[in-house]
């Protein structure tokens, strides 16, 4: 693992006893990363260091540890239930670890928090619960192991406890493989979101807030961009601006970014400005940087394709749970209305919370027996309404 030529390290937090406080298998070092680090980390993978560090924000308040030197933690009931095959969902005593509903399932939470969650979870399934957690500075979630870099979800939250500088590096590992990595180099802001925040990223509002964010943390590119940019200049400007420009030439355009601003950096240059109504002098301006720093026109989708949903999934809206498809295929009002009832009636939905309190449990009814529910409701309300006195 590497080291950080700095010390001492800063550390997070008091040491815990293991017996006082629950998440003893989250117990770490509280090895913290110095803002230079974030800074040389952020150079190295050729990323904007307010964007990384929004992100970090955005996903875990920068904290990679908690006051207890614990891996912060986020656990999520619909992803146990999932990877459990649900062996456990509908008994009232895990209605606070396991469930079928995803918009629902926060209302199950104890009051201990995410570690008393995974520790009951554990106890059930330890692998299933690791998978089920978001761990660390960017939530990264024990099911993406093996894109992190890792043989096992055990070795995932073994390397996890190390040090923030650890979790950045898994982080950055399944960036890299999910083409998150690509999209934050490129700053394109809904791209990223739609990878790293999931299917509803716009529900979310995930972008807006991580752009918002990154104004807070604002340094190093903002810098660059008020440069004006000549043939012959070098440095870190010149190589964020042919990263840009790569993010704008077609797919077949080739441009070696080598921080150096020589005769193909201005030919390029002069190829976007030309496609974009600027005065084509091949000296890169504040018009020009506007340009430049816009979302490219080359889609995410032309290219990486279009991306599943398997990056660290939001703390409040994650991707809902696929309907049947038999439900799937209807029109769209009868599977929201479908997925409104389940929610209502279904396993880990408000009815069975609420039964929770007095020990009863809801039968673990198929998706299309909500829709007959949902009908039956409507149809009762109509009669009322119409044998209702006037």
């Amino acid at each position: 693992m590497a080291t950080s030529i700095y010390a001492p390290r800063p550390v997070i937090g008091q040491t815990a006893d293991p017996y006082d406080v629950p998440g003893a298998a989250w117990l770490g070092t509280g090895q913290a990363l110095y803002p230079k680090e974030w800074d040389e980390i952020a150079h190295q993978e050729r990323i904007d260091p307010a964007f990384l560090r929004a992100v970090a924000y955005l996903e875990s308040r920068s904290h990679g540890f908690d006051r207890f030197r614990r891996v912060s933690i986020e656990f999520v009931p619909w992803q146990f239930g999932a990877h459990t095959n649900h062996a456990w969902t509908g008994q009232s005593r895990y209605g606070h670890i396991t469930t079928r509903n995803m918009s629902l399932s926060l209302l199950g939470r104890p009051p201990h928090g995410p570690y008393k969650q995974y520790d009951d979870a554990a106890e059930l399934d330890e692998i299933a619960a690791i998978k089920a957690t978001g761990m660390g500075l960017f939530r990264l979630h024990g099911f993406n192991f093996a894109d992190a870099g890792f043989a096992s979800p055990e070795g995932m939250l073994e390397d996890m406890r190390l040090g923030e500088r650890q979790q950045v590096a898994a982080w950055l590992r399944w960036a890299g493989e999910s083409g998150a990595l690509r999209m934050a180099r490129m700053e394109d802001i809904e791209g990223f979101a739609r990878i790293q925040n999931g299917a509803r990223w716009r529900v979310n509002r995930y972008g807006e807030r991580l752009l918002h964010l990154r104004q807070s943390f604002v340094g190093g590119r903002e810098k660059w961009v008020a440069q004006v940019l000549s043939p012959g200049a070098s440095g870190p400007a010149v190589t964020y601006m042919q990263e840009r420009l790569v993010a704008h030439l077609a797919p077949d355009r080739a441009l070696v970014v080598d921080g150096y601003f020589g005769r193909a950096t201005r030919e390029a240059l002069i190829e976007i400005q030309q496609a974009h109504d600027l005065p084509p002098d091949g000296i890169c301006g504040r018009r020009t940087w506007e340009v430049l720093r816009a979302a490219p026109q080359r889609r995410i989708d032309e290219l990486i394709g279009e991306v599943p949903s398997i990056g660290g999934a939001p703390r409040d809206l994650t991707p809902v749970e696929p309907m049947p498809a038999e439900i799937r295929q209807r029109p769209g009002v009868l599977a929201r209305m479908s997925d409104w009832i389940a929610g209502l009636f279904g396993s880990g939905g408000a009815l069975e919370i609420g039964a929770q309190f007095f020990g009863w449990s809801l039968s673990d009814l198929p998706a299309h027996y909500y829709l007959i529910a949902a009908v039956a409701v409507i149809a009762l309300a109509l009669l009322w309404l119409w044998k209702r006195p006037s």
